[in-house]
């Protein structure tokens, strides 16, 4: 059956919808889950409650004009407060309980406010913020309370309160994704535009639909969508007990859920909980996993529904009634829409904004285009205003038809302007006076009366395709526009990566990564750095040079979001810089003391007590513990393990090797590896990776080290005379600064990294006679990968680097490798670019360097990107250049850099080193 008001009047006001109440009587109208049980309230009891509680506020002198600010979680008392309200021709201001004090106080004081009504917890903290009398609220939730809602009650009288649909019927503060809210002011002629709308829309609201309600209701897209228009049609509203994954499934199921109101983050939970229970299964998850990879497919390829028929026992055990999913407040993925769809649900798609009282457009199910966000709402015009490529992303004011651009182009969409009932009239001043379409200097509105949207997108065929925020879209250096949301769901698809915001940082696009620990650590990693940088690093290959990132760095807590779900974008510089610094100005907490025997006496040790008070110092983000992981709580990586060890050393005498390192996970576990060794070493077991770094080798890491036979020298020359006749016959090799270099000296060659033809290609510039004394550190990950690998890095001198798993020999084999007197060759990025762009130094260069002072030749290798690309193995004849520096002196390079520590300032100075080169 169609919508329920397909055989009544429209409304002209929301007092139509509350006067209409009564007529489905003992029929529920919000059924509100509870830890135990559930709390039901019909129609009647609705219908009664709202209009004698709008008679109480009358009588207390609430009328038109005034606003009355409502505070507080989901509830049937809060749904019941805002409709009095409204009814009694006020205006409801709903409010986030848990804004801060400074965005509250902000909100507050655009408002002449008549009367706060809010749940027992936020009263008292209102009361002390804004110092309001006390006699000013109504309680929703504290009967003891003499403010208590149902003590404001009074007898309804037979005169109609004159209300015209042009009366501000509610105030919505916009989510503040990148600043202050801004106040909305939304009459009851946008509300019900809403309702009398979408209620005869087909399939879209049923007679036995019992719409699920997680979303808080101060956002509109849940006020209207979630709360009036189920009111207006007479369907039940559940509210979950909470909102956690477990209380949502079960509200769906118990309470027998046909839609839910959502937005993409609680869909993707969904699917992650279904993938999570099918794994499960046990022996016939695999069948069960095939049937959802089949459903998928013809969902996608041929526009078949056949979950619910393949995937019958899935949808029993979730929610047997479940039918749409309704999704707004933010994009959705494609993909997510067709696996959802795939497994037998249906997905009902709306875009809109605050100001637009909810939805602009609508998808509803089966009009396929999930790509797109549907066409325009009956009533609702649209138009595309294009973006100018030379404003650097602000909207140009020519008018463009309808596009025809390719779905992928940024580049060609342009903003959404709308014109329609459901638009509001201007945002809030100050002063509490609703601004004026056209206000000078406010441009929220074109001179004919077109709403501004801020979004960018193109109509294609009538449906709208929103390509982001034009606030949010980062115009590269190039003059290229990217969609940071569409860029985040992309590096998003990783299992390691939880979190991601894009943001350009100093010129160069970066990043803020969560990351997933469960995932990293289930796949063996030691670092999350590492982990993170492979991450990234796979996302990539896919991308164009100019969306690839420049650099990222790690937080351990989720990143700023408002209560829909949205990255607080203003917050994501101070946040990378914060990072990125380490947050040093911020002083750590004092480690935890433990509670049990055991703990107080191991920190009793003087070497204990030391190193204990020195982690907290060096990485309490939060109060220390001796539960806390080494690598994924305090964020050790294998290098600074090092670093940590030569501190323990210095601090104690009490030398760690590496494989006491390996075993430890904890704090409490270093704590104890240093009082098995206390009073066993008294020093002479110090840790001497520099001074004496061949006593740290096995005599298999000293293999590399070896001298070549002859046998092998005669296949060394080989391999490298064919090198260097297709790098300079095919790849046209240039070198430059050749003189440099001196045939006796001793050098570390420091180059730029952005193929896997690098080192070919700088093997075949750098002078024979120079390249028989040179050895190369290589990644066992590449270069030792398999026997072939070997003995290639073998005929090559290329030492084996595992800076994750062997952070000690991973220094020690190239400090061996200087103290032979040896030329070594470090690509000191650690990863290859995927930019172009120079990426940051890892600090291992650094600490050998500072240890080891060799004279450096900073090198920059051009064009090898080109021909060889990250993710191909296709040669192309492109020129490549090798660009050799004048050496330095690691005494010179102290004074150019910049940092707290010598192997700071020596890499600072390397950077700008070969930064420098590369602008030659």
């Amino acid at each position: 059956m169609p919508g329920a008001l397909t055989n009544r009047e429209k409304l002209d006001t929301l007092a139509d919808l509350i006067n209409g109440l009564r007529a489905n009587l003992s029929a529920p109208a919000i059924v509100a889950c509870k830890d135990v049980g559930e709390s039901t309230w019909t129609y009647e009891e609705l219908s009664d409650s709202a209009c004698r509680l709008a008679a109480g506020l009358r009588q207390r002198g609430v009328g038109r004009g005034d606003y009355i600010v409502l505070v507080g979680d989901n509830s049937p008392e809060w749904i019941l407060c805002s409709l009095a309200v409204m009814a009694a021709g006020a205006a409801v201001v709903p409010i986030d309980a848990r804004t801060d004090d400074k965005t509250l106080a902000s909100i507050l004081g655009n408002l002449k406010i008549r009367l706060f009504a809010a749940s027992k917890r936020s009263r008292s903290h209102l009361q002390a913020l804004v110092r309001v009398p006390p006699e000013n609220f109504v309680v929703m939730d504290d009967p003891d309370d003499e403010r208590y809602w149902k003590n404001m009650l009074a007898e309804p009288t037979t005169d109609r309160i004159p209300l015209a649909p042009d009366t501000v019927a509610a105030v919505f503060f916009t989510s503040g994704t990148t600043g202050n809210p801004k106040g909305v002011p939304l009459t009851h002629r946008n509300l019900t535009f809403q309702i009398n709308t979408l209620a005869t829309m087909p399939d879209l609201v049923h007679e036995s639909d019992r719409l699920l309600l997680p979303l808080p209701l101060h956002h509109i897209y849940p006020f209207v969508i979630g709360m009036l228009l189920p009111l207006a049609c007479g369907r039940p509203i559940v509210l979950p007990a909470a909102l956690t994954g477990e209380r949502l499934m079960q509200a769906i199921k118990t309470e027998k859920a046909t839609v839910i109101i959502g937005v993409p983050r609680l869909y993707e939970a969904l699917l992650d909980g279904i993938r999570a229970r099918l794994a499960a299964l046990g022996g016939t998850a695999s069948i069960v996993r095939e049937l959802a990879r089949i459903s998928i497919w013809c969902r996608r390829r041929l526009g078949i529904r056949v979950g619910r028929v393949l995937l019958g026992a899935l949808h029993k055990e979730i929610g047997p009634d479940l039918r749409i999913l309704t999704c707004g407040g933010a994009s959705i993925d494609p993909e997510l829409v067709y696996a959802l769809e795939g497994l037998g649900w249906k997905i009902a798609i709306g875009y809109g904004l605050s100001e637009t009282a909810a939805l602009l457009t609508l998808l509803t199910p089966d009009r396929g285009r999930v790509d797109t966000v549907g066409p325009p709402l009956p009533g609702v015009e649209l138009r595309i205003d294009q973006i100018s490529p030379a404003s650097e992303g602000s909207p140009a004011r020519e008018v463009s038809p309808d596009s025809k651009v390719s779905p992928d182009s940024l580049a060609a969409a342009g903003e959404i302007l709308a014109r329609g009932p459901g638009v509001f009239s201007g945002y809030l001043p100050a002063r509490g006076e609703v601004s004026t379409p056209g206000e000078p200097g406010r441009e929220i509105f074109t001179e004919d009366g077109w709403f501004r949207t801020g979004d960018l997108g193109y109509l294609k065929n009538g449906y709208l395709k929103v390509a982001g925020r034009a606030s949010c879209v980062i115009v590269s250096q190039t003059g290229k526009k990217i969609d940071p949301e569409k860029l985040e769901e992309v590096y998003s698809e990783d299992p390691f990566i939880s979190e991601i915001g894009i943001l350009s940082y100093k010129g160069k696009l970066v990043s803020v990564v969560v990351p997933d620990l469960k995932s990293i650590k289930e796949a063996g990693y030691r670092s999350i750095q590492a982990a993170t940088h492979n991450a990234i690093d796979r996302q990539s290959i896919c991308l164009p040079g100019y969306k690839r990132l420049s650099g990222f760095v790690v937080a351990r807590t989720p990143l700023p979001r408002t209560s829909m779900g949205k990255i607080q974008r203003h917050h994501l510089a101070t946040l990378f810089e914060q990072l990125k610094r380490g947050d040093s100005a911020k002083p750590a907490p004092a480690p935890r003391l433990p509670d049990n025997e055991d703990d107080r006496r191991l920190l009793a040790r003087p070497a204990a007590s030391k190193v204990y008070t020195y982690l907290g110092e060096r990485y309490g983000t939060e109060a220390l513990n001796l539960d806390a992981g080494a690598q994924l709580d305090l964020g050790i990586d294998s290098l600074e393990w090092l670093t940590l060890q030569l501190a323990i050393r210095d601090m104690t005498g009490i030398g760690l090797d590496e494989t006491a390192v390996l075993k430890i996970s904890t704090v409490r576990d270093l704590l104890r590896a240093l009082e098995e060794r206390d009073g066993e070493q008294n020093g002479t077991g110090s840790i001497h990776v520099f001074q004496d770094p061949e006593k740290l080798l096995s005599e298999s890491l000293k293999y590399w080290l070896e001298p070549l036979s002859g046998p092998e020298r005669v296949i060394q020359y080989a391999l490298f005379t064919v090198i260097k006749l297709v790098a300079r016959a095919y790849l046209r090799l240039k070198v430059e600064g050749l003189s440099h270099i001196e045939p006796d000296r001793q050098y570390v060659f420091i180059p730029n990294h952005a193929s896997y033809l690098d080192a070919f290609v700088l093997g075949a510039a750098i002078p024979e006679s120079h390249l028989r004394k040179t050895h190369w550190a290589g990644w066992t990950g590449i270069a030792f990968a398999n026997s072939l690998a070997r003995f290639g890095s073998r005929m090559g001198q290329v030492i084996p680097i595992d800076s994750e798993h062997a952070p000690i020999s991973s220094l020690a084999l190239p400090a061996a490798a200087l103290k032979r007197e040896k030329s070594l060759v470090w690509f000191p990025e650690g990863r290859r670019t995927l930019t172009g762009e120079l990426l940051e130094f890892r600090k291992g260069i650094g600490l050998l360097l500072s240890n080891c002072p060799v004279p450096v030749i900073p090198v920059y290798l051009k064009n090898t990107a080109l021909a060889l690309a990250p993710g191909h193995w296709l040669l192309k004849p492109v020129p490549v250049t090798v660009r050799f520096g004048a050496p330095q002196e690691i005494a010179e390079l102290l004074e150019q850099g910049t940092g707290s520590t010598p192997e700071e300032r020596i890499i600072s100075a390397l950077e700008k080193q070969v930064e420098s080169l590369a602008r030659d």
